[in-house]
């Protein structure tokens, strides 16, 4: 395909494999195995067909998302990781399993542990039982929630949380936060709620003001700092040692390789040649081996755009080396471009680093926008 590509190092590589909220009524109890197996057998075919894509790259991290009502039988995802095994870059790679299930089945959940997962993600947005109802949310039993923290089972776990939610107020968040550090998660996801009421048009919701999401911010800032999180990325906390590495790949602009419908993937192909591939959305299409919907290679005048968008994400110091492994771009070919935004005071740069300012990351449309062509 291409030539001389020996010297050439590409990025890490990751695996990310979707199991959607379609995949629950997808399933029938008549062959509930045969309809399900289906799909499981469907993903690791497109894997099959898209191995060359790893150019012999082992896999950094796996990341498993798991959005049905339920959790899937552990003989499912012990054959779906069974199939990548071989290809983990050492024993012990991150292998995450996030979940949003009514109820947290206990014994699942421990076989599952048995079989390598050593990370899992719960996506409860909230605790507030009037603002689940209200957005038909899925609500998490309070027992299994209990058993689970109590009996400690695993050690990295990651509760996703979200605030500026329409009729949340402060009192809600602190009280969310409150109970969430009582289970004392190793990472915390504490994400601004995006203001999409396009399920809601008809309700009559009170949307929180930008100075109320202000004080949530801070006050939650404040708390979760206190307890001893680091605030690394722009939407999470950490304790230490406790980053999730599947994202921090994904946020310095690594590579990665979406399985199962609605995935996507980006591929460095090479020097300025990079691939970006969409999985179709519809189940049925996908298990009939109709796996892309659509793909396109990176302009590349955007690539560094792109970076930027990516690794603006976290907080640290942005090396010029790493910037030029990633995108192969100079970067003496973006200095006035620097030069601009650190007049504006979106940036510092030092002879080997870019740093983002306070204000830059208050202000990071306008940041971007530099680096937009």
């Amino acid at each position: 395909m291409i030539n001389n590509t020996k010297k050439f190092k590409r990025p890490n590589i990751s695996l990310y494999i979707n199991i959607p909220k379609e995949y629950s009524n997808f399933i029938n109890k008549k062959n509930f195995f045969l309809k399900k197996n289906k799909y499981l057998t469907a993903i690791i075919k497109d894997f099959k067909k898209n191995f060359f894509l790893l150019f012999c790259r082992p896999i950094f991290s796996l990341f498993i998302s798991l959005k049905t009502t339920f959790l899937i039988p552990f003989q499912e995802i012990k054959y779906l990781i069974k199939n990548f095994k071989n290809f983990f870059s050492k024993k012990n790679i991150e292998i995450t399993i996030e979940i949003f299930p009514q109820k947290i089945n206990y014994q699942n959940l421990i076989k599952y542990f048995k079989i390598g997962i050593n990370r899992i993600s719960l996506n409860i947005k909230t605790f507030n039982k009037k603002i689940l109802k209200k957005f038909k949310w899925s609500n998490f039993s309070k027992k299994s929630l209990n058993i689970l923290f109590k009996k400690k089972i695993i050690k990295n776990f990651n509760i996703d949380l979200q605030y500026g939610i329409p009729t949340q107020t402060l009192k809600n968040v602190i009280k969310d936060l409150k109970k969430t550090l009582k289970y004392n998660p190793t990472h915390i996801t504490w994400t601004l709620y995006s203001n999409s009421f396009s399920k809601n048009k008809n309700l009559n919701f009170k949307i929180p003001t930008p100075s109320e999401i202000s004080k949530m911010s801070l006050i939650g800032h404040k708390i979760l700092t206190k307890y001893g999180y680091k605030k690394y990325e722009i939407s999470s906390y950490a304790k230490p040692k406790y980053q999730c590495q599947h994202n921090l790949n994904y946020w310095t602009f690594q590579d990665y390789l979406g399985l199962g419908c609605k995935s996507h993937s980006k591929i460095t192909i090479y020097k300025f040649k990079i691939l970006r591939l969409i999985k179709h959305e519809k189940i049925l299409n996908y298990i009939q081996k109709l796996y892309l919907l659509k793909f396109y290679y990176i302009k590349k005048n955007d690539i560094v755009f792109e970076f930027f968008l990516n690794i603006s994400f976290l907080f640290k110091k942005i090396s010029y080396l790493h910037f030029k492994n990633i995108t192969h771009h100079s970067i003496l070919s973006i200095k006035k471009k620097l030069k601009k935004s650190q007049k504006k005071g979106f940036l510092i740069f030092t002879k080997k680093n870019i740093i983002i300012t306070s204000f830059g990351y208050k202000n990071l449309f306008y940041f971007l926008d530099f680096f937009l062509n």
